[in-house]
């Protein structure tokens, strides 16, 4: 199984390479307590910051 923080960077990279291939410019957040993970601008200029989620699925249907 992998940690939380792996599949969160799996997830930021996957979302930077569609916005790549989008044609968008993209920065990566550094500091792991900023309220955004990416940056994106658009060729016209729009800024957008992105929170990337993944999904979490337990391994059992029962909660305590």
């Amino acid at each position: 199984m992998i940690s939380r923080s792996i599949k969160g960077v799996c997830s930021e990279l996957e979302a930077i390479k569609i916005f790549l291939k989008r044609g968008y410019y993209v920065a990566k957040a550094l500091d792991p307590q900023c309220p955004f993970d990416l940056v994106v601008v658009s060729k016209k200029g729009k800024i957008s910051l992105l929170d990337v989620k993944s999904v979490s699925r337990r391994k059992t249907e029962t909660y305590n």
